[in-house]
């Protein structure tokens, strides 16, 4: 585990090893890429492993820096992985040529007409702020990530005390920065499922032990009352665990799994075979108190629940949702690079894997006849309802963050980290170049047929 990625430019390579030796003098583990080589598939995973071990990512911003295709790789995969951002200024860059996410937060300045040892205190209080919370951020993120790469494999879940330290994380995530990933809630989930499943087989052995202990110390004429209690102790164990996994569910915002699970415990705690028939009064205090609990946790699941469904098949974090104008099919864009297509009852219909970076977004037409999408590889494509491909426009010379239809169909905006929006026609061709540098040109192909409605 580091305590910080560097991004920068090789072009800032000085000032990254004077900030590399500050931090090591302090014992810090710091990552960074000093071979200035082709970023090849395989340095590019090891690249993002360095991110994901790492605490915190620190980019070096500097007009070269945000210009970087490189760079920018980086500090997508940084995003996606919900690691905290720390910017800092080593030569003076315009704010609206720096990645939203970095432009909201605070800049820590360290050019050479700044303080560099009060700079440097700003940075390590940045690094020490809520330590422990991110260093669980880095432990479960890498944890499930090395869950998921080999295929949800069953012997890397979390157990045990382990378990209910990153489930009391995740609920403490819900109002910190940065805040648990899709991943790393799942895994989690999933984890408890794996657990409460080896409780039910653990009561089921211990049930059956007790039926078979109950019959032969009839037999006998002794212990049936010890086997008994041993049974009721086993069920009211498995139902305290499932109301708290329910609460649980439902503090994390995942509220189907809260209701399933609080369900399974309404029904056992129905056939528990120690619960009075007829009056809660009958039953001791502890009993009581458990179903209380396992009541107070389905009533929690019920009033808080809002999903209907829950789409599942993205390996990366989903950037866009958007419903076709007849309500008949889903598209989602994710960061792993495809677009899938959903009927309205959630089933996959199928995945477009045309794009080769992360799709930021997805959009329908007014007029639901094709959909539009927009991707960090600096494409837009447009798309047949079904899916097959109709064309690809390019000229944007950064990644493509935003797109829309006019309300009349005639026209497509699209809008760029290169400083640019750009208006096409149904055809796919370039009608104007809006540029936000007053000093340089407008461009028009051709006058425009249409104008955009509000």
């Amino acid at each position: 585990m580091f305590e910080a990625f560097i991004s920068y430019s090789r072009k800032d390579k000085t000032f990254v090893q004077k900030l590399y030796h500050a931090l090591t003098q302090q014992e810090r583990k710091v990552w960074v890429d000093w071979q200035d080589i082709p970023l090849t598939a395989d340095w590019r995973q090891e690249i993002f492993d360095g991110i994901n071990a790492a605490n915190n990512f620190i980019f070096i911003l500097s007009p070269d820096s945000v210009a970087s295709t490189v760079c920018g790789e980086e500090l997508d995969h940084a995003i996606q992985q919900h690691k905290r951002l720390i910017p800092i200024v080593c030569r003076d860059v315009a704010p609206d040529r720096v990645h939203p996410e970095l432009a909201k937060l605070n800049w820590i300045f360290f050019r050479e007409t700044d303080d560099f040892d009060r700079a440097f205190r700003s940075l390590t209080t940045s690094l020490d702020t809520d330590l422990e919370y991110v260093k669980q951020h880095t432990r479960f993120l890498t944890r499930a990530i090395e869950w998921d790469n080999k295929q949800q494999e069953k012997s890397l879940f979390l157990r045990g005390e382990d378990l209910r330290g990153a489930e009391t994380w995740l609920i403490v995530g819900e109002a910190e920065i940065p805040a648990p990933t899709a991943l790393q809630r799942h895994y989690i989930g999933c984890s408890r499922q794996a657990e409460l499943k080896k409780q039910r087989k653990r009561f089921l052995w211990v049930t059956g032990g007790a039926i078979v202990s109950s019959l032969l110390a009839i037999a006998a004429g002794i212990g049936w009352y010890a086997a008994n209690q041993q049974r009721t102790l086993a069920e009211q164990q498995m139902l305290k665990a499932e109301s708290e996994s329910a609460r649980l569910f439902s503090s994390s915002g995942q509220g189907f799994d809260a209701l399933m699970t609080s369900l399974r415990a309404g029904l056992q705690l129905r056939k528990a075979h120690w619960r009075p028939a007829h009056s809660v009064a009958l039953a001791s205090g502890s009993q009581r108190s458990l179903e209380s609990q396992v009541i107070y946790a389905l009533q929690e699941a019920i009033y808080g629940v809002r999903e209907q469904n829950r789409l599942m098949g993205h390996r990366d974090a989903v950037y866009s949702v958007a419903f076709s104008p007849d309500n008949q099919t889903i598209a989602t864009a994710s960061a792993d690079s495809t677009i899938k297509l959903w009927n309205r009852e959630g089933l996959l219909q199928t995945t477009l894997e045309d794009h080769d970076q992360p799709v930021y977004q997805v959009q329908f037409s007014p007029d639901g006849q094709r959909f539009a999408s927009a991707s960090a590889d600096q494409l837009i494509k447009i798309w047949n309802t079904d899916g097959t491909l109709r064309q690809t426009l390019e000229g944007h010379r950064g990644k493509v963050y935003t797109i829309a239809f006019s309300p009349d169909n005639q026209l497509l905006a699209s809008g760029s980290a290169d400083g640019t929006i750009r208006l096409w026609d149904q055809s796919g061709q370039l009608l104007k170049t809006l540029r936000d540098d007053p000093s340089q040109p407008t461009q028009v192909s051709h006058p425009p047929n249409h104008a955009m409605q509000n």
